[in-house]
């Protein structure tokens, strides 16, 4: 959700020219978003439906020049596979300026848990999106 939030908050500012990635700490490729998910970012005019999981490895986290983190777990994951992108490496919440909150993982839950949750990533893109324009201006 993070994913394709992050990419129409770039369309509208008329940067298509940035490339936005997501990867998973726990390894799984190749699976699709789920239903709920699919459903909660439609309803915001947000396409995910194509979306196939990856998974998290050292060239790709090099390879960024920015990695923002759902929540502090994800953080230590991320350090632990490239310790060197520390300086890049950020919790989302910190990022937008609203302090460490992990985003809750909606996974297994219902339709309104990802809703919350879709919810509070959107508001966290949306704060962190002038700080990220800035830095590819």
């Amino acid at each position: 959700m993070a994913e394709g939030t992050l990419r129409a908050l770039l369309d509208g500012a008329e940067r298509s020219d940035v490339d936005v990635t997501s990867a998973g700490t726990l390894g799984i490729v190749g699976a699709p978003a789920t239903s709920e998910a699919v459903a909660v970012a439609a309803e915001a005019e947000v396409d995910i439906s194509t979306h196939r999981s990856s998974a998290l490895t050292p060239e790709r986290v090099e390879a960024a020049d920015l990695v923002l983190a759902m929540a502090e777990h994800h953080m230590r994951s991320i350090l632990g596979v490239a310790p060197g992108a520390a300086p890049k490496t950020h919790l989302l919440s910190e990022y937008a300026g609203h302090g460490d909150e992990d985003v809750p993982d909606p996974i297994g839950g219902d339709v309104d848990e990802y809703r919350r949750s879709y919810e509070l990533i959107r508001r966290l893109l949306e704060g962190a999106l002038p700080k990220i324009l800035e830095g590819i201006s």
